[in-house]
């Protein structure tokens, strides 16, 4: 082979590792999420990656966390029970609006020992929040939560959700409601009892 030939043979082997190695060390960062990066050796980073793509050593690895408005939607098979003031247990589908706190993203990494954003809703803010909601709901009334005046009762789940959620995962909740309610046979009885004793009152008082 001549020298021209085995001089181009190592550029063009030179450019094909350059690019592998830039695949290899690209980490693209979607819209709306921030990234924190992590070695063995130095630990957290104290800077985030924002949306865009960028270069990482791959001795690194970057976690993702949202930092825009995100939806929690609980229904069908995640329905699940809330308490109520008069001892009833009522399924409820249930929705949340929230966001990780970008200033506080690499305290609730190192807090969650490498867990990203997904991980901790799913296994941490899932079954904390349903204790949460029955703390609430657990004030108002069977009839309350089916037909009276839901809108009260979703601004303190979602202030009580706020303020625990905050302090515990670095999470901003903007909105949080039941978006509907599942009785089951023998409660629904109870309920359009209790429907059909009111309206005989209301009645009897006109």
């Amino acid at each position: 082979m001549s020298t021209g030939k085995l001089g181009g043979f190592i550029v063009g082997i030179i450019i094909i590792g350059l690019i592998i190695g830039g695949i290899i060390c690209t980490e693209r960062i979607p819209v709306g999420y921030e990234g924190v990066v992590y070695s063995m050796k130095g630990g957290v980073q104290k800077e985030t990656l924002t949306q865009g793509w960028h270069l990482v050593s791959p001795t690194k690895k970057v976690k993702k966390f949202t930092v825009s408005n995100e939806q929690l939607l609980l229904k069908g098979e995640e329905k699940f029970k809330i308490s109520t003031s008069d001892d009833a247990s009522i399924a409820i589908s249930f929705q949340m609006s929230y966001r990780f706190m970008p200033e506080t993203l690499i305290d609730t990494y190192s807090k969650f020992r490498g867990m990203d954003g997904e991980d901790i809703i799913e296994n941490r803010v899932k079954s904390v929040l349903k204790s949460k909601i029955s703390e609430v709901t657990s004030e108002y009334s069977m009839m309350d939560i089916y037909s009276g005046n839901r809108s009260e009762i979703n601004k303190k789940i979602t202030e009580t959700l706020n303020s625990a959620f905050k302090s515990a995962y670095g999470i901003e909740v903007m909105d949080a409601s039941i978006v509907d309610v599942h009785p089951d046979d023998q409660l629904k009885e109870a309920i359009d009892a209790r429907v059909k004793a009111l309206q005989k009152k209301e009645q009897a008082e006109a």
